[in-house]
């Protein structure tokens, strides 16, 4: 089975995260060999969970450490990536969590991932200049526990919207 589609670029970003587009615009603009890189808060080393809400059993995954892969908070694919990503998928089985089995999958598909300013996958401090030039904010940092409630993400949007004076990064 084939698909057609074309994209420059696919964003994978959780529901309650921050996102703003011209940062995102600006940075694919600015960012040498664009097309080449999965972008995001890469994660290396990242331990293994063995008990709690991001638990893997040891039977299903042997190791300690997992692969490295970028933060499901949010993260950008450049679309002539996604056919050899797609590939990946039919034979890899799926792993239990998205971000790490995205990762299997660019280890597959010979993918690289690549870390980017901008993304804060665990929280940023409120300041209306520094949500304008981020990427994507998962968890803002007074509300981390919970994540981000629609309400909250409409009351940051519109402060963000309505600052003008701000230095870019």
């Amino acid at each position: 089975m084939t698909y057609n589609c074309v994209v420059d670029f696919v964003f994978k970003g959780d529901d309650d995260g921050f996102v703003y587009p011209p940062a995102i615009v600006k940075y694919l603009k600015r960012t040498p060999n664009v097309t080449s890189y999965v972008h995001g808060n890469l994660r290396v080393h990242s331990k293994v969970f063995r008990k709690g809400k991001y638990q893997i059993s040891r039977h299903l995954y042997s190791m300690n450490v997992l692969p490295t892969f970028v933060s499901g908070g949010g993260f950008i694919i450049p679309g002539i990536l996604i056919p050899s990503l797609y590939r990946a998928a039919t034979v890899l089985p799926v792993f239990p969590l998205d971000d790490v089995y995205f990762g299997f999958l660019a280890i597959k598909a010979n993918v690289i991932l690549k870390h980017g300013h901008g993304f804060y996958c665990f929280g940023l401090k409120f300041d209306a200049c520094k949500y304008r030039n981020a990427l994507i904010v998962h968890n803002i940092i007074e509300n981390s526990a919970k994540g981000i409630s629609p309400r909250t993400l409409l009351n940051v949007w519109g402060k963000v919207i309505k600052q003008k004076n701000c230095k870019e990064v």
